[in-house]
């Protein structure tokens, strides 16, 4: 009995002194895109968001794109680049296919996972002086990286940073003078999700 009684005196303070930090669902994330046209007019475009994670499989998005062509031949323009504005709003699904790495590091154990992703796009011309307004359909798909470690730790479970390369293709475009066409690009996904300590 007394055994017993100094067990738990003794490990009592670190059971109040414990930290276990688990996710909550809700969170919120920011991206940045950057792409490189497959045509001829060598199109290239940055798109800034913000993104949301639901569930596990989908991450809806809604962002901004600038993009610039160059050597248009066209005899009506003054200028050699052109440049348009988009709004845009995707729908992300996501599915983790193969984890690699795997490694303990001290008392965690570590790895990156793997994930393929399709996500269908809608894309608006914002009104300018040199293009017309439009709208048109597109859709991104390719693989996903992000690190994964086992533990409670506050900064393991409150952020997720991924790193994605896709190629772009598209569903209807109305107007041919889009500066949207196949492409290929790289985006950087950061997620902040909020936590709160197990133990307390």
């Amino acid at each position: 009995m007394k055994r017993i009684i100094f067990l738990c005196v003794i490990t009592f303070p670190f059971v109040l002194s414990a930290q276990m930090y688990v996710r909550k669902k809700q969170n919120f994330g920011v991206y940045g895109q950057y792409n490189i046209g497959l045509a001829e007019n060598n199109n290239t475009s940055f798109n800034l968001g913000i993104t949301k994670q639901f569930g596990r499989y989908f991450l809806p998005e809604f962002g901004y794109r600038s993009s610039t062509i160059s050597n248009v031949d066209r005899a009506d323009l003054l200028s050699p680049f052109q440049h348009k504005n988009y709004l845009n709003i995707a729908l992300m699904a996501r599915l983790p296919v193969l984890t690699i790495f795997e490694r303990k590091k001290g008392r965690s154990c570590r790895a990156e996972v793997i994930e393929v992703f399709f996500a269908p796009e809608a894309y608006y011309n914002l009104p300018q002086a040199n293009s017309t307004a439009n709208s048109f359909l597109s859709y991104k798909t390719g693989l996903g990286l992000y690190h994964v470690q086992s533990g409670f730790g506050k900064r393991n479970k409150a952020w997720t940073i991924k790193l994605e390369g896709y190629y772009r293709g598209i569903f209807r475009q109305q107007n041919m003078d889009n500066t949207i066409n196949k492409e290929i690009g790289l985006q950087l996904r950061i997620i902040h999700y909020k936590t709160y300590d197990f133990v307390d």
